[in-house]
């Protein structure tokens, strides 16, 4: 799947995932480290999630974290 995070220059992001866009909450750059939340909503139950990755150049690494587990994810920058 594609998904995109697109972040604003005054540092408000958004997470679309299919034809859905969710706000990001909590969204840290500090360094090449990246984290922000976002809280999913299906069939009216929430789940949340939290992502921690790492910014190299234009790849974005780093893995969703859910009460279900980890899932890993993979990025590229885009302007």
């Amino acid at each position: 799947r594609t998904n995109t995070l697109t972040v604003k220059p005054d540092m408000t992001a958004t997470y679309s995932m299919r034809d859905n866009e969710i706000p990001v909450t909590d969204l840290k750059v500090e360094g090449n480290q990246v984290s922000f939340k976002v809280t999913m909503t299906f069939n009216e139950q929430s789940f949340p999630m939290e992502f921690k990755g790492k910014l190299e150049g234009a790849t974005l690494n780093g893995a969703f974290i859910t009460s279900r587990g980890e899932r890993e994810a993979v990025g590229k920058k885009v302007q």
